[in-house]
C-alpha cells in the first residue's frame, strides 16, 4: 500500500469501522495484545507514507529457565 501517518492509526485505534476489515483487523489485534499482556504492549506505527508503513508489534519476552 501507498502507507499511513500518525493521524490514520489514531483514527483506527480509536474508531474502528465495522465496514472496513483491515482497519477492523487492526483495531482487534491491538486490544487482543492489551488485553492479554497489558496496555504497554500492543501495535505501534513507524510513519512511511509513500514508502510503506512499519507495524511493531510489542509482546513480553519469555524469561527462560
Amino acid at each position: 500500500g501507498v502507507g499511513m501517518n500518525l493521524m490514520m492509526w489514531k483514527e483506527i485505534l480509536e474508531h474502528p469501522h465495522e465496514d472496513d476489515y483491515q482497519k477492523l483487523g487492526i483495531y482487534n489485534v491491538q486490544r487482543r495484545l492489551q488485553l492479554s499482556f497489558g496496555k504497554e504492549y500492543g501495535l505501534s506505527l513507524k510513519e512511511g507514507v509513500k514508502e510503506g508503513t512499519t507495524v511493531i508489534i510489542r509482546i513480553p519476552r519469555k524469561n527462560r529457565e
